[in-house]
């Protein structure tokens, strides 16, 4: 089986964006089994780190809901990666920004797919992003020429999900203090930093 669980808030993930810190205290612990409804919220960075150097990096935070009460589930984050060898490889050509906008998407839809079968009947996924770019090239209303093989892996990884769950694709604005929005934000930035190590697991 393939292990892609994700890091919660007891590993210090809330500790990172007091916005998300207090949304966080307010919800109920629930599991996401009984979910009708997850939300992901995926955001990615081109910020450099310690030694001046860029480190495109990418994270998204999964938040369920039931019965309109809402509860956090945890996030995941990563590097990304242009190696055509490297186990966490998605297709990027460069190491942008960019990139990590759709890297964090393409992981996003790969955490989703492999959860469908373990929530509760007609649950239903919203991918959220601040990447007008990112997001109309994961559900295949756009055709960029850059990162054409990422693209058809998010394209397919759309296909798949949607074949046995309904998947909206929904844009927020950035830093204007959307809560996980500003927490996958904040997870970017500290793995880029290097205080949190990447979380993300060897893809299938």
């Amino acid at each position: 089986p393939w292990e892609y669980a994700l890091s919660s808030s007891r590993c210090g993930c809330r500790s990172l964006c007091a916005i998300s810190a207090l949304s966080e205290a307010c919800m109920p612990r629930r599991s996401i089994s009984s979910a009708e409804l997850v939300h992901v919220f995926v955001d990615g960075s081109g910020s450099k780190g310690p030694s001046g150097e860029a480190v495109p990096s990418w994270a998204f935070v999964v938040v369920s809901e039931r019965s309109g009460v809402q509860s956090f589930q945890g996030c995941m984050a990563g590097v990304v990666v242009c190696d055509p060898a490297d186990p966490q490889y998605v297709g990027m050509t460069t190491a942008t920004s960019g990139s990590a906008e759709l890297t964090a998407i393409i992981w996003a839809q790969m955490w989703v797919l492999q959860c469908i079968g373990g929530l509760a009947p007609n649950a239903s996924f919203t991918i959220a992003c601040d990447s007008t770019y990112s997001g109309l090239a994961a559900s295949m209303r756009l055709s960029p020429k850059i990162h054409p093989e990422a693209v058809r892996i998010a394209s397919g990884l759309t296909a798949a999900i949607t074949s046995a769950a309904s998947l909206e694709y929904l844009h927020i604005y950035s830093h204007e203090g959307h809560p996980w929005n500003e927490m996958a934000d904040a997870v970017c930035a500290n793995v880029t930093s290097g205080r949190l190590r990447p979380t993300a697991a060897r893809p299938p």
